[in-house]
């Protein structure tokens, strides 16, 4: 009996070769794109859950108030770890870590070439994130790994860069052309699934030294100073909520609160947030790297679970209208004394053997697709994350779960045609499978056309960000990274540097600044001198530069004077207009006022507003501050902007390298493009849209193989309905508009539903942005007329193939 059921399955699949394709083209993509999908979403969730005590690690978070603005702070002050294991109970062990990015290591071997390289992730903390985080030692203790004052430990990727073969223990790696470093450990290297990247650690004491010795020993040691990453280890992952309400009592012992409770709760407050929600629920002010959105991973599984179903409802409607083909056969397994049960067997257990078929085609399908859509996502899938057994297991159920939903229905369908009816071979068109095939095909096109709806509104939105005016001109700007032996020769001659940087045709003007345009500027506080001590101010946003920062940005300066236009100038500031609205200045210019670093200055200018952040957010006060001092240079040095002429990138680029080299010739030169950079800002949605243009096109086409199939069984059940109306003198035209004229409505009935539920979802994700684009009405039309269009090329050859045959052929049917 098995051996004849395999065989009947397999005839009926070369029987009705086209549906047969259909069919398993359809689920194999299906298929194959749930599975990568599925590999995406468990990698993206996975974040720091490697971590053998993740679930009890959690990150302590801020919350500020400044006047009317709230601020979720992810840093906090160096001193709240010490005293939060003193005053609870609960904390197991607290450490903090101070990120170290864009800083210059130096290896000198003993009669060898110097090696110098730029680092971006590393830290400074100490032997107590060790024994927290669980790191694996391959080299050293990791008891006293970072025991002593500039100690490090490295991965293994950063002991080959510097000292290839050669054993790292007790190598010794200058630390900015300053600190000798001495290696005590390495480590193993973290996985990628984590929040943080860790390349190196540096003794926490090395950056207490270090701020201590700059002269902001009262910085180090302010209590409201967002400078670390604090991380505590409770004994017990449900012990958070005790902490959390322990907190407020902390908090008024921790700042010397002379007011209520209830006003330090308003003023600012302590939470806990588990390291394992970090990357997909986190958005705080300077996070240590740019998080992932939740969003986007229910967006993605969402478009896997249509993409089944759009493939499981070809599967239903194909087999549904091609078992008409098979009545005669059901009629005599009944006859002969078939039960019900049986023939849903046979019929439910032919629907499993296609479906894994289908499987198994989608699996070849997945070395193909996985370049694809790595390049799509940004991701770095490999194989053996695909077929991880846990993803094989809840693949092979979801297989198993398509499978039976797309093979119940046509199986109970066909096992319940009348016998008598079924051997007559009458087909009744307007039966109730064809109104469920009709209600199938609709929802297809529903989410099919929501698809290519916000596929079209995610694309705007991008082209929006790339084209929207920003109030500066972002075009030929480079911008050299200052650190090491560099920043030391910018702080000591920062003239020097632009004069050497600006002797060349293709350069246009320098300006050393604190951050690029899009990069995240610090909270800080300005204080007018006229206002009562009581008055609270709203904070603002910071960012140092010298006196050739409005000409070289291109920014718009509306009222005042510039830096560069005030003789002997030494502190001073620019505010842009939000700044002066929120300070409620009546005159700005001419006042004066302090700031936290650099003491009292003159306001002596207002900018025309300006994006200096992403499109993500509004534009915030800004203030801009001259410190022409070595400290106030100190702290105010991160790159020099440098504006090229247009056309002239390559000469530009090889002078600049050229002079970084000649005035410090052991530096190491590393530059980013501002246009480059401020496109980066958007990785996440540029992703989004890729995978939803692939995503869109798989359904459309997944859809339209079903539409392409259910037509043709459509035109075969009215072939002999056509001989007649062609012999009565119907023409082409009117043959194909009667067959192609139901779907046209079906699809028009889906883009009816789908439009207004495209508007409601993408209206929602547009409000993530402070600026965004607004739905024209265009581009409705043109989505609806593209899904409109594309579903006729899919009829249209069934249509036409039915109108221009015989007649006498059609009527000879059956």
């Amino acid at each position: 009996m098995l051996k004849n059921f395999f065989k009947v399955t397999i005839r009926n699949l070369f029987r009705q070769k086209l549906n047969s394709f259909i069919n398993l083209l359809g689920l194999a993509l299906g298929i194959a794109t749930g599975f990568l999908i599925l590999t995406h979403v468990r990698d993206e969730i996975s974040y720091d859950k490697f971590f053998p005590k993740s679930e009890r690690i959690f990150r302590v978070i801020n919350t500020a108030h400044y006047g009317d603005q709230v601020r979720n702070w992810a840093p906090t002050a160096p001193v709240l770890a010490d005293e939060m294991v003193v005053s609870f109970p609960e904390i197991e062990m607290a450490t903090h870590f101070r990120q170290a990015f864009s800083v210059v290591f130096s290896y000198q071997p003993e009669g060898g070439e110097k090696k110098s390289f730029e680092e971006n992730w590393g830290f400074f903390t100490d032997s107590i994130a060790i024994k927290m985080f669980d790191l694996e030692f391959l080299h050293g203790n990791s008891r006293s790994a970072l025991r002593d004052v500039n100690s490090i430990i490295i991965s293994p990727s950063i002991a080959y860069k510097y000292f290839g073969d050669e054993d790292p223990m007790g190598k010794i790696l200058l630390f900015q052309s300053q600190i000798p470093l001495k290696v005590t450990g390495v480590f193993k290297e973290l996985p990628h699934n984590t929040h943080f990247k860790i390349d190196f650690l540096i003794t926490f004491a090395s950056f207490r030294n270090f701020i201590i010795e700059m002269g902001y020993k009262d910085l180090y040691y302010a209590r409201t100073w967002a400078g670390v990453y604090t991380y505590v280890l409770l004994g017990d992952k449900y012990q958070k909520k005790d902490v959390e309400s322990k907190m407020l009592d902390f908090q008024m012992e921790y700042y010397q609160f002379d007011g209520t409770r209830e006003e330090m709760k308003s003023d600012r407050m302590f939470s806990l947030q588990p390291i394992t929600q970090i990357h997909l629920h986190s958005n705080l002010e300077q996070e240590m790297r740019r998080n992932g959105n939740i969003v986007y991973i229910i967006v993605f599984t969402i478009s896997a679970i249509f993409i089944l179903f759009i493939a499981g409802v070809n599967f239903v409607n194909i087999a549904t209208s091609h078992s008409f083909k098979r009545m005669k056969e059901v009629g005599i397994r009944k006859v002969t004394g078939a039960f019900k049960g049986q023939l849903v067997r046979q019929f439910l257990g032919e629907a499993l053997i296609q479906v894994f078929i289908a499987g198994l085609a989608g699996i070849l399908f997945i070395d193909f697709l996985i370049p694809l859509y790595n390049q799509l996502s940004g991701k770095l899938i490999t194989l053996s994350q695909v077929f991880s057994p846990i993803n094989i297991i809840v693949m092979s159920g979801i297989i198993i779960v398509v499978g039976l939903l797309s093979g119940v229905y046509p199986a109970l369908f066909v096992s319940s045609f009348d016998p008598v009816m079924s051997i007559k071979g009458i087909k009744d068109p307007q039966s109730k499978a064809n109104r469920i095939r009709k209600t199938l095909l609709v929802v297809q096109f529903v989410l099919a056309g929501f698809m290519i709806f916000s596929t079209f509104i995610i694309y705007l939105q991008m082209d929006y960000f790339h084209t929207k005016e920003m109030g500066f001109d972002e075009e030929n700007l480079i911008a050299v990274n200052i650190d090491g032996d560099l920043a030391e020769f910018a702080i000591n001659e920062p003239e020097a540097l632009k004069n050497e940087i600006t002797g060349h045709s293709s350069v246009i003007s320098a300006s050393i600044v604190s951050n690029l345009p899009g990069e995240t500027c610090s909270v800080e506080g300005l204080r007018p001198d006229n206002l009562p001590d009581d008055t609270e101010l709203p904070s603002m946003r910071f960012m140092r530069s010298d006196e050739n920062y409005l000409t070289t940005l291109g920014l718009e300066l509306i009222e005042g004077k510039d830096f560069k236009d005030v003789p002997s100038l030494s502190h001073a500031f620019i505010l842009n207009e939000t700044a002066v609205k929120a300070l409620n200045l009546t005159n700005p210019v001419g006042s004066r006022g302090s700031s936290t670093f650099g003491g009292d200055g003159e306001i002596i200018g207002v900018i025309k507003d300006f994006h200096f952040a992403s499109l993500h957010s509004l534009i915030e006060p800004l203030v801009i501050e001259y410190i022409n001092t070595e400290q106030g240079r100190q702290i105010g040095i991160g790159y020099v902007l440098v504006r090229i002429q247009s056309g002239q990138y390559k000469a530009a680029m090889e002078h600049l390298r050229k002079t970084v080299k000649k005035l410090v010739p052991e530096t190491v030169f590393s530059y980013e493009i501002v246009e480059t950079y401020l496109s980066s800002l958007y990785k996440n949605e540029k992703n989004v849209l890729d995978l939803f243009k692939a995503f869109s096109l798989l359904s459309i086409f997944i859809a339209c193989l079903g539409l392409f199939g259910i037509s043709a069984f459509t035109a075969q059940l009215r072939t002999k309905e056509i001989g007649i109306r062609k012999t009565f003198g119907a023409n082409t035209t009117s043959i194909t508009l009667l067959v192609s004229r139901e779907f046209i409505i079906y699809v028009l009935i889906s883009l009816i539903i789908a439009i207004p539920l495209g508007l409601y979802f993408m209206s929602k994700w547009l409000q993530n942005f402070a600026f965004h684009i607004r739905i024209q009405w265009w581009v409705i039309l043109l989505s609806a007329m593209i899904t409109l269009l594309i579903a006729l090329l899919a009829i249209s050859y069934q249509a036409v193939k039915a109108a221009v045959g015989r007649p006498a052929d059609a009527l000879r049917y059956e």
